[in-house]
């Protein structure tokens, strides 16, 4: 995450030394990447395992990181420099996917959520970080040498991940986290059983012998049928969820507001510098937005363990404190009142957006296996990223060369709307 919003917390120093830089392209390399690869991730974790993939992952992110530093001649660089962003955006996926498997994979069932929680923050750390870099790096003479640093760095989490990463957890490890699954295990069915119209049930004439003997593994049934297969029946599933009018809502209410919110705050600088905001200020406005995200972390889980109960006042809330910060925002940015303190506004308008929206992503996600039962909760989840990336591809790419007020109230109008939608699902699924 440091590495890939590098040029979008540094726009201008940057095309201080590259000239003019496309920066939504760059950033944006990210969502486009994401659409094709997610499903080779999949597969490949499935069948090669935690340590290839991981191994793959961050050898494609240091080799971006070294193509990035390589040299600042024009027009040799700027095509680096894309280069890098797509290197380092093929290994978004497995970012993404990595956590609940790693957990799955090494620590049992008690301790798998919070192993989740903890190595999904890995995004809001690195964005900390990015806009730390946009505190510090404000000097053309410190991009290449913080484009060096990233690559070093790269470079070192690959050797390490080379040299420690296991293939799978020690026999001890192992040995827990089956005990831990042994009595709740089952069969859940797989998606290509789910797009016929009975749901098979689980298998309880299996010998318990033979269940409880095998050590889990990595390599699961459908992994075995292959990609190409395994995207097959992703998308048959994914349509047949579609045929469901409140899932439809949910999933375009979280893509819409998720996507658009994630990209604008990857070109956050770019957007508020020509409204009059310095790039040290905007970077102190990314910080406490992802401090923010890093201290409501506990409290999305709390919220997403409510699933039971009737969690509609939960994102209607969230939801609507979003679009009042938005729009105080929009007000604030674009000089239509003179407000008392508006650069205050400004920043806890900026760090609240942020925040709620990774706090009302746990709970919507929730409702969408809610909603979609007894599909696989990775099915509905799956659509509702790809939805989320496809939002976030197209807010970047067509908001090159557009007023930044515009982008702003391009924010405010998808939440808007997507509250509007969600106020007409009912409380409960169940």
């Amino acid at each position: 995450m440091a590495q890939f919003i590098t040029f979008g917390t540094i726009s201008g120093p940057a095309e201080s030394v590259y000239g003019d830089l496309n920066v939504n392209l760059l950033v944006a390399w990210g969502p486009i990447m994401f659409v094709p690869l997610v499903f080779a991730t999949a597969w490949l974790l499935d069948i090669a395992g935690l340590r290839v993939a991981t191994l793959l992952a961050t050898f494609f992110i240091a080799l971006g990181g070294v193509s990035r530093s390589i040299t600042t001649h024009q027009p040799v660089a700027v095509w680096l420099l894309h280069i890098g962003q797509i290197l380092n955006a093929v290994s978004g996926p497995f970012v993404m996917a990595a956590p609940p498997f790693l957990s799955a994979v090494w620590f049992p069932l008690s301790q798998r959520t919070l192993a989740t929680a903890i190595a999904t923050q890995s995004y809001n750390v690195g964005m900390f970080v990015s806009f730390i870099t946009s505190v510090v790096c404000t000097k053309p003479s410190q991009v290449v040498p913080l484009l060096r640093g990233e690559a070093l760095a790269a470079i070192i989490v690959f050797v390490a991940a080379l040299v420690y990463f296991p293939a799978k957890p020690s026999f001890a490890e192992l040995v827990d986290s089956a005990s831990s699954t042994t009595p709740t295990l089952t069969t859940e069915p797989t998606a290509l059983e789910l797009t016929s119209d009975v749901v098979p049930a689980a298998d309880t004439s299996a010998e318990p012998a033979a269940q409880t003997s095998a050590p889990p593994v990595a390599i699961t049934e459908q992994g075995n049928r292959g990609c190409l297969e395994q995207t097959k029946n992703f998308f048959v599933v994914g349509f047949r969820l579609f045929k469901k009018p409140a899932f439809i809502a949910v999933a375009l209410a979280y893509g819409a507001v998720a996507g658009v919110v994630a990209s604008w705050l990857a070109i956050l600088v770019p957007l508020l510098e020509p409204l009059g905001y310095t790039q040290t200020q905007v970077g102190w406005m990314g910080c406490g937005a992802a401090i923010g995200s890093l201290l409501i972390a506990p409290v999305a889980g709390r919220l997403s363990d409510w699933r039971n109960r009737r969690t509609k006042p939960i994102y209607l809330s969230l939801y609507a404190t979003c679009c009042v910060a938005t729009a105080a925002f929009c007000v604030s940015t674009g000089g239509y009142f003179h407000l008392p303190r508006a650069r205050w506004v400004v920043y806890a308008t900026a760090v609240t957006i942020v925040t709620v929206m990774n706090l009302a992503t746990p709970v919507l996600f929730e409702l969408a296996a809610d909603i979609t039962a007894p599909a696989p909760e990775s099915t509905a989840c799956g659509v509702m990223v790809l939805v989320n990336n496809l939002v976030g591809t197209a807010f970047l790419l067509c908001g090159v060369g557009v007023n930044p007020v515009v982008m702003n109230w391009v924010m405010l109008g998808t939440t808007a709307t997507s509250l509007c939608v969600l106020v007409f699902l009912k409380s409960s699924y169940h």
